[in-house]
């Protein structure tokens, strides 16, 4: 029987959990053997990629995006991270910051399955909208 990836990041998972911190190399150098020995190297980015998941589901982290046309400051940064908190309801938020120009302005948040458009696009794209009804 073939073992899937999100059993080996399960596992992953449940053995570095479990460890102290000076285990923990080895924990990982004896789950890279494992998987050459069944022949399944080729699967360590999928693997990472569930265990990633794992890992933030079980530590209450959301995945976030903040997309700006312009490089956003700390402040606003810290704001924003706290709001997503707030609404997410997560103890912390793994963030990725796109630029983006076609926003004109304004932010556009991703994060679970919500977006909040806060972009001056968005609010011209209403706006010609409005005038076309």
């Amino acid at each position: 029987m073939k073992i899937k990836t999100k059993q080996y990041a399960q596992a992953l998972f449940e053995s570095y959990e479990e460890s102290k911190a000076e285990q923990r190399d080895n924990i990982i150098s004896n789950f890279v053997d494992i998987l050459y020995h069944n022949n399944d190297l080729h699967l360590i980015d999928r693997i990472l990629v569930d265990f990633s998941e794992l890992w933030n589901r079980n530590k209450n982290i959301i995945k976030a995006e903040i997309s700006s046309a312009h490089q956003i400051g700390d402040k606003t940064e810290d704001y924003l991270i706290s709001k997503i908190k707030d609404l997410a309801k997560a103890k912390d938020v793994d963030i990725k910051k796109v630029i983006d120009k076609k926003i004109i302005g304004g932010v556009v948040i991703k994060y679970g399955d919500k977006i909040l458009d806060s972009s001056m696009l968005s609010r011209i794209k209403r706006l010609q909208e409005e005038f076309s009804k």
